[in-house]
């Protein structure tokens, strides 16, 4: 979506900067693996595993332009760990 606003010839180049490659790379990576599991597979167990990890990269990416978003997420995430 955010392709849309800013053109895709900038989305790619903002999506390979060093602080996003990583979370870029894997989301792309979940989704040919979701289409795999789904189409060649027909596998539900393994669709439904790799759009969770799509969505967690999503997010993770989304993270990358909120200012201190992946610390704070990662300072939740261990709160939450330290509470269980």
């Amino acid at each position: 979506s955010t392709g849309f606003l800013v053109g895709p010839m900038r989305q790619l180049k903002k999506m390979f900067e060093k602080t996003r490659i990583v979370a870029a790379l894997m989301f792309l990576l979940f989704m040919v693996l979701t289409l795999l599991s789904a189409i060649w597979l027909k596998s539900a167990l393994l669709t439904i595993a790799f759009c969770l990890c799509q969505y967690c990269a999503l997010v993770w990416y989304g993270l990358s332009y909120i200012p201190y978003g992946r610390t704070a997420a990662k300072k939740a995430m261990n709160t939450v760990a330290d509470a269980i």
